[in-house]
C-alpha cells in the first residue's frame, strides 16, 4: 500500500509540471510571447524581427475555466481583457494589432496550445518555452 501511494505521489508531481511561458509565431518575422507567471495579470510581449517592440498587460476574467486533471482532455481556457500596452517603437504599432478580449487555450497534456490575440487572424499555434 505504501509503495502504491508513493508511486501515485511521484507520478502526479511529474505530470503536474506547470508551464508558464509560451511563444506563438504570427508570421516569419513576428511572434508573441505569453507569460502566465502572474495568473491575475498575464503579460504579452510583441516581437518583430527578433526585437521586442511592446509589452501588453491583460486582466484575467471570471470566464476563465481552469483545467480538471480528472477530465479526458485536461485544458485551461484563459479569457483575458486588455489592460494596457506599452509600445517602445510607435512605427511598429500596427505590425501586430492585438484584440481587447484575448483567449488562450492551454493544454496540460501533449497537445497544442492556441492563442487568439491578433485582430483579424485565426488563433495562433503556440509552444511552451522552457
Amino acid at each position: 500500500m505504501k509503495v502504491l501511494l508513493l508511486t501515485l505521489l511521484v507520478s502526479f508531481s511529474v505530470h503536474a509540471k506547470d508551464e508558464h511561458n509560451f511563444s506563438c509565431n504570427v508570421d516569419k518575422e513576428s511572434r508573441v510571447e505569453l507569460s502566465l507567471l502572474d495568473k491575475n495579470t498575464p503579460s504579452v510581449s510583441l516581437f518583430y524581427k527578433k526585437s521586442k517592440f511592446a509589452t501588453c498587460q491583460y486582466d484575467n476574467t471570471p470566464m476563465t475555466q481552469m483545467g480538471n486533471p480528472r477530465a479526458q482532455v485536461n485544458e485551461t481556457l484563459w479569457h483575458l481583457k486588455l489592460k494596457k500596452c506599452d509600445y517602445y517603437f510607435e512605427d511598429k504599432k500596427e505590425k501586430i494589432p492585438v484584440v481587447e478580449a484575448a483567449m488562450f487555450k492551454q493544454s496540460h497534456e501533449k497537445r497544442d496550445h492556441y492563442f487568439l490575440i491578433v485582430k483579424g487572424r485565426q488563433p495562433l499555434k503556440c509552444k511552451a518555452i522552457k
